[in-house]
């Protein structure tokens, strides 16, 4: 409903809202919007692009499209980024854009390879949104000290542009959005409150330096419609395992992510953590990062997520 609504003057909404409830055209109408939300904002090779990404039909992608949307209330901040015409530059805007379609993009293709054909709307936007809200809400105080100053640097370059404080935070802070779908299914694979998880998932990404890792795999250049492939896996790979670690330190620390239970875990997983620690070094004083590295790296860090699965604190 909301949708048909939209194709509508406000005054015709206001007063023949009965009559576009029950308009004879209703469900086409609904997706004539649809598709003009999703090409306008995503591009007309965004269909075409996830099918090859995912093998989901048409029908799958546009459903996710919209689940991402809702989840993360996209169109709420994307009417607000219009409404920045002649405000603000351009270029700022652009780049305000931008952010929304990246945590949307990437948002569609992790709803369609793990939901597959079971993607349901109104259940998985009602499961996935709490740890998105939760984000939006509270992750200046999750992120690093370098996250939070990069993240400060950005905002205030946004504001200062003329940007409402509100939108900035929130676009500055839309690559960490991403992470409600693995904190919200550890969440709920523990049985334990998404704030805690939350905790527990940023703190792990600073203390393995799984943050610096994930930064190297969004600066790698790609050459290649193969190589962009590659990178995104890697990056899903990356994602995955910090979820599996952050799950088994939940599980073996009764869900208290404090000081103590994470100096505890990493002594006893002190083997498959120092290796870890290791290769990232090498990786840091490499004079160039090399397509090859990523995935054996992973693979590092997956051997440390199967061998923190053995650790129990109790």
């Amino acid at each position: 409903a909301k949708l048909a609504y939209g194709a509508f003057p406000p005054l015709l909404q206001e007063k023949y809202s009965q009559h576009i409830d029950n308009h004879q055209l209703h469900k086409e109408i609904v997706a004539t919007q649809i598709t003009g939300s999703l090409v306008n904002r995503m591009g007309i090779t965004f269909v075409h692009r996830m099918e090859h990404a995912t093998g989901e039909s048409k029908e799958s992608i546009v459903k996710a499209y919209i689940a991402a949307c809702d989840i993360f209330s996209v169109d709420e901040h994307w009417c607000a980024i219009e409404s920045l015409d002649d405000k603000v530059s351009s270029e700022v805007q652009y780049e305000l854009f931008v952010q929304l379609i990246r945590l949307v993009r990437r948002s569609t293709r992790w709803l369609l390879r793990s939901r597959r054909s079971q993607l349901d709307l109104g259940r998985d936007v009602a499961y996935f949104y709490p740890a998105a809200e939760y984000l939006t809400a509270h992750v200046k105080v999750l992120l690093s000290e370098q996250q939070r100053q990069n993240w400060q640097v950005k905002v205030a370059r946004y504001t200062d542009a003329g940007v409402p404080d509100d939108l900035a935070s929130f676009a500055a802070s839309s690559r960490y959005f991403y992470t409600s779908f693995a904190i919200t299914e550890v969440a709920d694979k523990c049985n334990i409150e998404i704030s805690r998880v939350a905790k527990c998932y940023f703190k792990l990404g600073d203390r393995l330096e799984l943050n610096w890792f994930s930064d190297q795999i969004v600066q790698m250049g790609v050459e290649n419609y193969w190589q962009a492939m590659a990178r995104e896996s890697f990056r899903d790979d990356l994602e995955g395992q910090q979820a599996a670690l952050a799950q088994n330190l939940m599980l073996t620390a009764n869900g208290v992510p404090d000081s103590v239970n994470f100096d505890a875990w990493f002594e006893c997983n002190e083997a498959y953590i120092g290796r870890w620690q290791h290769m990232m070094a090498e990786l840091r004083c490499a004079s160039e990062l090399d397509l090859a590295m990523f995935p054996v790296a992973i693979r590092e860090l997956l051997d440390l997520s199967q061998g923190s699965q053995q650790f129990n604190l109790h």
